[in-house]
């Protein structure tokens, strides 16, 4: 049998998974929280695409999954690595080996966390096609504390990423980036998010590392340019560059701030509603929304083999003072399909808002869509993360989802802000359930509920909706609003 390091039952009679891709003898002790010697002796360690595996001598085999390893160390020729249950693998007596082996753990770590969380787009491309390779050097963040630290750079189509020696990927979205400086063989970078980066110590790596960002950055706004040049075939240069900041990596603008470059911009988004099927739900919601507030976004898939456009809207909703809303209604649709459902979430606490003045909502609403513009670009644009329940995140299906929740502060934030989602069976049906959602989240006190739509088997008519209706069906309209995924570069 395999013990399973993380904790729980262990493994009986389960064979080798996958390919070994380096081994080498070792000497380990495995100890439980309050340093608890579990196992210990010599034996062959073993490191796989998702796994660390020991074989001792005279013991069961035991396994640490890497998705559950909390840190990895290294010092005086020895690797502790430490799982989130509080369980630690020490592994000494490697000899020669010892770098290789700890530079092949870590980066299969890293490979796997830079999977889960959702970066599964390309790699950028240089002048001949070719995809770009890592860059390494050092870097440090206002984030962290001690001194600048080893790592390897890439550079993805709409992201750069960060992978450190020792502490998780960090990835940057191009779209994020409000100011890039490059001198003195130094690049600085500052976010959005107040975030602040400054990579050294690149050598011949720091030349291609800048020049090539600085052309993702410019590909990234130039697309966005070019999108907006199809949304608005009238508007003068300067309008469609403005707008184009606002609305660059498929954003979602508010009105207030698209009216302020020009007045003339916003009925022509609006009436893109109607080509995409969302219309009738479009001004629905927003005859119940702050409209100034209102935002739009649309974003084109980054390969050539995925020409579709994507458009999403958010209504705010809510006055404060306990009046139903506390709400910003989201939905989407593209080329390929219109919206199956609208996905709701709260701005503030609900406790919060039963006394919040006018100010209070305003601000909690600016801020709730700047979350979510966040949110679904580090996402991909894919809402199966956000609504579906814990439980299901646990399905072979969406563990993929499980993961990337525990790496994304983002959608942490917004699964946490999740209402419920009302789905399109009826017109009818679904104005009835936008205005049951909107009472119950003015009704509840805990955060943490959720909305459930109730049966109206009982009413004339409602049994045959109930039927078309089913909730707990698991329907993929991923499929038609986020970039499936491109093929990984050789």
């Amino acid at each position: 049998q395999r013990e399973y390091a993380g904790g729980g039952a262990p493994l009986l009679d389960a064979p080798e998974s996958g390919t070994v891709l380096f081994r080498c003898s070792v000497r380990f002790q495995l100890t439980g929280p309050g340093d608890v010697t579990l196992s210990s002796g010599t034996g062959e360690s073993r490191l796989l695409a998702e796994e660390l595996q020991v074989w001792p001598e005279f013991a069961e085999p035991c396994i640490c999954l890497y998705r559950d390893v909390v840190q990895v160390f290294d010092a005086d020729y020895r690797v502790k690595v430490v799982l989130e249950s509080g369980v630690a693998l020490e592994l000494w007596e490697l000899g020669y080996r010892y770098e290789d082996f700890t530079r092949e753990l870590r980066r299969l770590r890293s490979e796997l966390m830079v999977k889960d969380m959702l970066m599964s787009e390309s790699l950028l491309k240089d002048e001949t096609s070719r995809p770009l390779p890592g860059f390494r050097g050092t870097f440090h963040s206002t984030s962290s504390t001690g001194s600048p630290e080893d790592c390897e750079v890439r550079l993805y189509v709409s992201a750069l990423v960060i992978i450190p020696k020792s502490s998780d990927p960090v990835r940057i979205p191009y779209s994020e980036i409000s100011s890039a400086q490059a001198e003195d063989y130094s690049l600085n970078l500052s976010t959005e998010s107040g975030g602040s980066y400054t990579f050294s110590m690149f050598g011949r790596d720091f030349e291609p590392l800048a020049r090539n960002l600085s052309r993702a950055m410019k590909d990234l706004l130039a697309r966005s340019q070019d999108l907006c040049k199809e949304l608005f075939p009238l508007a003068s240069s300067k309008h469609v560059w403005s707008v184009a900041r606002l609305m660059k990596e498929g954003r979602a603008g508010r009105r207030m701030d698209i009216d302020a470059v020009s007045p003339d911009l916003w009925p022509q988004l609006e009436k893109r509603m109607e080509q995409f099927g969302l219309k009738n739900s479009y001004d629905y919601l927003s005859s119940l929304a702050r409209r100034d507030r209102v935002a739009i976004g649309f974003k084109r898939g980054l390969a050539s083999q995925f020409e579709e456009q994507y458009i999403w809207f958010l209504a705010p909703i809510g006055e404060g003072q306990g009046r139903p809303g506390n709400a910003i209604a989201m939905e989407s649709a593209s080329t390929e399909g219109s919206a199956k459902a609208t996905y709701f979430f709260r701005f503030m606490g609900r406790s919060e808002y039963r006394s919040a003045t006018e100010p209070d909502v305003l601000l909690a609403m600016d801020r709730a869509i700047t979350l979510m513009n966040r949110s679904m670009i580090d996402v991909n644009f894919r809402r199966e993360p956000i609504y579906l329940p814990d439980e299901r995140l646990m399905e072979p299906q969406y563990v993929r989802y499980f993961h990337s929740v525990r790496l994304l502060p983002s959608l942490r934030a917004l699964r946490g802000a999740f209402i419920g989602r009302v789905m399109h069976v009826s017109e009818e049906q679904w104005k009835r359930d936008v205005q049951d959602l909107l009472s119950f989240n003015v009704g509840d006190w805990d955060d943490n509920a959720k909305w459930r739509r109730p049966s109206r088997g009982n009413k004339d008519g409602d049994s045959a909706e109930d039927e078309a209706f089913n909730e707990d069906e698991a329907f993929n309209e991923d499929e038609a609003f986020s970039e499936d995924e491109a093929p990984d570069e050789p």
